[in-house]
């Protein structure tokens, strides 16, 4: 006998659920955390070397800019400073900073902010991504100029000279004077104007050296670069 449909009730088979024990729930969690404590350094390491790529173009670029503004101004590289008030954070003089001035003109970047003494309104600064920025080191954004470069003294990577009878950074010196340009240092990370090596980097801190290439370098490693490398 055959039955309408609408007669008959259909029953769906039941599935069984449970929800997960405090065990799982915890052991999940610890899956969760391992992962993350293997992920995140990853990701840290990632972005500082993305940031350190930054660094070394910016150098490269400064080099470029170094050789442009040689080029103009009949083989000499700028001085460190004109001692004139460079700083509008801090309004003093003896602020060392020229040297961004001087090459701002040659690079075809721009910045995230002026600086009051810049040859045109638009003139911007390059900054080194693992700098902070403050009113006290506005100028030098993370970079500094081997001030030996601009003293008739013995020339020593990151070191005051030995003579500073001779010592002047309004003094210039041309390109041709640098004996072994690829040992020289140009612009170094820094967290002043001038030449103090910060090894900001893994443990490194990146160097252009007059010759135009980039390297990066221990304090140590960049201290036992040759001293006579200028010519008088």
């Amino acid at each position: 006998m055959k039955y309408p449909c609408s007669r008959i009730k259909c029953r769906r088979p039941v599935v069984a659920t449970r929800g997960f024990t405090l065990i799982e729930l915890l052991a999940v969690i610890c899956i969760i955390t391992i992962l993350a404590a293997l992920v995140l350094p990853l990701l840290g390491r990632m972005q500082a070397k993305a940031k350190a790529t930054t660094c070394t173009s910016n150098l490269r670029q400064m080099g470029a800019s170094f050789r442009l503004y040689a080029a103009d101004n009949q083989g000499f590289l700028p001085a460190v400073s004109k001692n004139t008030n460079a700083d509008p954070a801090k309004g003093s003089l003896n602020t060392l900073g020229h040297w961004q001035v001087e090459i701002s003109p040659y690079s075809a970047r721009t910045f995230t902010q002026n600086i009051q003494g810049a040859k045109n309104a638009n003139d911007l600064y390059v900054q080194c991504p693992e700098f902070t920025v403050t009113d006290a080191n506005v100028v030098s954004r993370g970079y500094g100029m081997n001030d030996l470069l601009t003293s008739r003294g013995m020339v020593k990577a990151l070191t005051t000279s030995s003579n500073s009878s001779n010592y002047s950074y309004n003094f210039r010196v041309r390109v041709a004077e640098v004996v072994e340009p690829s040992r020289t240092l140009l612009v170094v990370d820094s967290d002043s104007a001038v030449a103090s090596l910060a090894p900001r980097h893994f443990e490194r801190g990146h160097c252009v050296f007059v010759d135009g290439h980039v390297a990066a370098h221990t304090v140590t490693e960049a201290t036992a670069l040759k001293s006579d490398a200028i010519k008088y």
